[in-house]
């Protein structure tokens, strides 16, 4: 009995003083923001919580953990105390093989946590995150999420699928939008559109998701439309680089794609913890694309298989840098390298055993675009690849140095590339969905009978943004009306007219242009400035407007709080607007400045034509010549007239706090005007 009571006191002695330690390996994840991190084990001690991670990201490419990386358990923030493999707040240039390991330490969490999220950054909003980072060992991956309903989980149709008509309508819809997994932390409130037409206008749209994830968007359609959805999610060097038509919103926003009718209600079921699954597939070597979309409407299916689509099939996954081509190739070795890309590309796809029918169908779409823009625009592929120089960050060359001589391209050439791939010939509504690029390098006898579609379009294009922005329509597109030979567009532009458009923003009345002043350009920017010596005024010079030819909404929006809070303070703002000169009288050309300069009234516009406005930019930014920086530019003028480039970043460097904050740092660019305010 001694002996046992002895033995049992051990135990107890030995339990007391022991370290509980468990380990998971290959935790389930359930959603996350990226695909740079991932958690292949999971150790907790009394003592710390160690966390195992592989980063994947492109070879040669830099990511940056930072030090405010922690860990949210049961709305506790544990920091990591620790990192093995690279250095926090440092670039760790990626390996080779596009991976990297890691190892992470944080303080220990409590007892008993099922799971748990890692952020990596300071924002709540921005960064790669993790979430559901199981810790009981689950593993079973369902098919679909719980919330969504039945009728919509239905596999791939893996046959023939006949695409639906262009509808040529016009009307208003309805887009019902549900997040599945939503949850604050994993993006941001508002959701953005951009609704892209055949007559490649974008209009861009806002909604604010409730706590249950679900908003909505009331839209004017004008025929069959793409819409681009996106959220703000985690930073992403190369999104905006692919796909030449889904360029279109800003890079560090998710993007998804589909098409909707006017006239229609449709409802968009996204399950955003498709994103974990992802990640859970890649350590088994499966690569999944799915994007977890479910569309009703005549699309649904279209919906579904575009959103579920591996691009690597294409090409090289960023073939606009400088490892598609080197710039100094010959005209004729560029024209052979083009059209050899395109052949195994096409061939790829012919041949992929993991892609439908329809999968095919729309690659083989991407891939005509993508190339008929090589076709198209062989000088700005080859000046592209220059300014990369190799692997470096980009840098902008408003002219090239006379040592560089690029390949010259005559017309005919670049039909003979066109015609070589070919790329002309019967086109279906996807096609006609998509840039009307083809039109832009080949003939009528090219084309074939679809040209008449390219042409009208292009025909169609003035009358429709006279519509649009005026609700009537000027002697030159009454003319063009009359050459459009495809009646369903000209059935279109008369509906736009006689529709009560509720939705259609006018040009504002209260937004006036100041008298542009004469002379040189250091002529008329000290005309402008010198009125208002003794204030500190804010320069924003749109000289270059990115994806538009105007002005973003989304840009613009994000500082109007700013502007009205300065103006009170003194501040005078002033919008360099520039045109070409046989624009200035261009009434559509106007309203559409004016309608972005709506949000902005309380500042002074003026409208400069193309040459003053460059020139403005490089006389204050003497290194603007060989760097554009984001757009719009900010230059601030102190009270004594001194003019300084703040060119505040636009997709931000994550180097530390002060560096990023979304998309405008409005706040630095604040804290610079209230410097100068007490200067």
């Amino acid at each position: 009995m001694k002996k046992l009571i002895h033995f049992c006191l051990l135990v107890v002695l030995v339990t007391s003083c022991s370290t509980d330690h468990r380990i998971i390996d290959n935790p389930y994840i359930e959603s996350a923001t990226s695909q740079i991190y991932d958690v292949t084990r999971v150790e907790l001690t009394d003592t710390a919580t160690i966390v195992h991670l592989e980063a994947h990201y492109l070879p040669g490419w830099w990511i940056m953990p930072l030090r405010a990386m922690c860990l949210r358990v049961d709305g506790e923030k544990y920091t990591a105390t620790r990192l093995e493999g690279a250095n926090f707040d440092e670039r760790f240039w990626m390996h080779p093989d596009g991976h990297a390991p890691m190892i992470a330490t944080f303080p220990p969490i409590p007892k008993g946590a099922k799971a748990m999220d890692l952020f990596n950054g300071y924002y709540e909003i921005g960064t790669e995150r993790l979430f559901g980072i199981d810790l009981t060992g689950r593993k079973r991956t369902p098919k679909y999420h719980k919330d969504l309903p039945r009728k919509f989980r239905k596999p791939i149709d893996k046959g023939e699928v006949e695409l639906p008509e262009l509808s040529y309508k016009v009307g208003e819809s309805e887009m019902r939008l549900h997040l599945l997994g939503y949850r604050d932390s994993l993006m941001d409130n508002r959701v953005v559109i951009v609704v892209k037409n055949i007559f490649d206008d974008m209009g861009v749209y806002y909604s604010t998701v409730d706590t249950e994830g679900n908003l909505s968007f009331r839209i004017p359609l004008y025929g069959t439309s793409l819409i681009q959805i996106g959220y703000l999610g985690a930073y992403n060097r190369f999104h905006f680089y692919i796909g030449a038509s889904h360029n279109n919103l800003p890079a560090h926003e998710r993007i998804y794609h589909l098409y909707i009718d006017p006239g229609e209600v449709t409802d968009v079921y996204i399950d955003l913890t498709k994103r974990g699954e992802w990640l859970r597939n890649r350590r088994n070597g499966v690569c999944t694309y799915d994007m977890g979309i479910y569309t009703s409407g005549r699309y649904a299916e279209v919906n579904r298989q575009m959103n579920n689509l591996p691009y690597q099939v294409l090409m090289d996954p960023l073939p606009r840098l400088h490892n598609f081509i080197d710039y100094r190739v010959s005209t004729e070795e560029y024209i052979a390298h083009v059209t050899k890309c395109y052949h195994e590309c096409r061939d790829s796809i012919a041949s992929a055993k993991d892609l439908t029918p329809l999968q095919k169908r729309i690659s083989t779409v991407q891939l005509n675009e993508e190339y008929v823009s090589y076709a198209a625009n062989p000088e700005g592929v080859l000046r592209g690849n220059f300014c990369w120089g190799g692997g470096r960050n980009y840098q902008y060359y408003s002219k090239l140095p006379d040592s560089v001589k690029l390949a010259e391209f005559t017309l005919e050439q670049k039909r003979g590339m066109v015609r070589e791939m070919g790329l002309t010939g019967d086109l279906s509504v996807l096609e006609q969905l998509a840039d009307i690029k083809l039109a832009r390098v080949c003939t009528v006898d090219e084309l074939g009978y679809k040209f008449d579609f390219y042409n009208d379009v292009a025909h169609a294009r003035r009358p429709y943004r006279m519509i649009i922005q005026h609700k009537q329509l000027d002697s030159v597109s009454v003319e063009r009306i009359k050459e459009i030979k495809t009646k369903e567009v000209v059935t279109m532009l008369n509906d736009m007219i006689t529709e009560d458009q509720k939705q259609v923003v006018e040009a504002a009345e209260s937004v006036v242009f100041e008298p542009t002043p004469q002379g040189e350009a250091k002529e008329v920017f000290d005309a402008i400035v010198a009125r208002h010596k003794g204030k500190v005024v804010v320069l924003r010079n749109w000289y270059y407007s990115g994806f538009s030819d105007f002005p973003s909404l989304h840009e613009v929006r994000r500082e109007v709080d700013l502007r009205r809070e300065t103006s009170e303070q003194g501040v005078v703002w002033i919008d360099l607007n520039y045109t070409y000169p046989y624009e200035m009288d261009d009434p559509s050309r106007l309203a559409g400045i004016k309608r972005i300069m709506m949000e902005t009234t309380d500042g002074l516009h003026y409208i400069l034509h193309h040459g003053h406005a460059l020139d403005i930019f490089l006389l204050i930014d003497k290194e603007s010549e060989h760097r554009r920086g984001p757009m719009p530019q900010y230059y601030i003028v102190d009270k004594q007239g001194n003019a300084e480039p703040q060119a505040i970043n636009i997709y931000g460097n994550r180097h530390t706090d002060e560096d990023y904050n979304g998309v405008r740092d409005t706040d630095r660019l604040r804290r610079i005007i209230e410097e100068k305010l007490n200067e």
